[in-house]
């Protein structure tokens, strides 16, 4: 796994405690980033509701989690253990704004090609066509 997402699953504790892969190119890491530091704190919010319960329950037994990351029909597949309508609403937003962002460099736009190296822009595209190897190579 891409160290970016090593570094994130760490830096998200609540968000990636039960899932510790993130399957998806270095392309889609700030959105990602900005995708789990926005769960992080709800799930944080929802902690700090659920202990403010008289109520005993097992510790993080109904907050929210990931469960899966990766690229899945050329764009992002982000889901959750449960979630709030307000998380929906945000993973179906970063989800949609995937499918218009190379998976490889980042790059805004159309995107034009989907190969099993990942959803790509042209210029990536082209690069792994000419050179015949693996596009992580390239950033």
């Amino acid at each position: 796994m891409d160290e970016l997402y090593e570094e994130m699953i760490k830096k998200y504790p609540n968000l990636y405690r039960i899932n510790k892969s993130i399957d998806c190119g270095p392309g889609w890491f700030p959105l990602l980033d900005d995708l789990s530091k926005a769960l992080e704190l709800m799930i944080l919010e929802l902690k700090i509701e659920q202990e403010k319960c008289v109520l005993e329950i097992e510790e993080n037994s109904k907050l929210p989690c990931a469960v899966e990351v990766k690229e899945e029909d050329r764009a992002l597949s982000f889901h959750m253990s449960e979630s709030t309508d307000e998380m929906e609403q945000l993973i179906k937003k970063a989800e949609r704004e995937s499918s218009r962002i190379c998976e490889n460099c980042g790059k805004k736009g159309h995107v034009v090609s989907a190969h099993w190296y990942g959803f790509m822009c042209e210029d990536c595209s082209e690069w792994l066509f000419k050179n015949k190897q693996s596009v992580t190579c390239k950033v």
